[in-house]
């Protein structure tokens, strides 16, 4: 009977030494799981400051870009505006030369 008990602890110690290898086995993939998850999130992060950099440098762009807009059109119109007072004193000029 002693031999029977013994015998039977043995076959249940080797079902517990089977069920924990396949846990360590299921472990030991959840963790590659893990891992794998964790790179491609990892990447994505990258991808997302590589955007985000990109947005950066295309709204600082459209900024400097507006601002020259901005200063050529003031530009644009004190030329007109210096245009038409050099046209208003060649007038008078021309004007007071052929009076006198």
């Amino acid at each position: 009977m002693e031999l029977r008990a013994i015998a039977l602890k043995l076959v249940s110690g080797a079902e517990c030494d089977t069920l924990l290898k396949i846990a360590n086995q299921t472990i030991n993939a959840q963790k590659n799981v893990i891992r794998s998850m964790q790179t491609t999130i990892d990447d994505q992060e990258v991808r997302f400051l590589d955007v985000t950099h990109l947005a950066d440098q295309y709204n600082a762009q459209k900024e400097a870009a507006e601002a020259e807009v901005k200063t050529t059109k003031r530009k644009l119109v004190w030329t007109k505006i210096g245009w038409a007072a050099t046209g208003v004193v060649l007038t008078i000029t021309t004007v007071l030369a052929l009076l006198h």
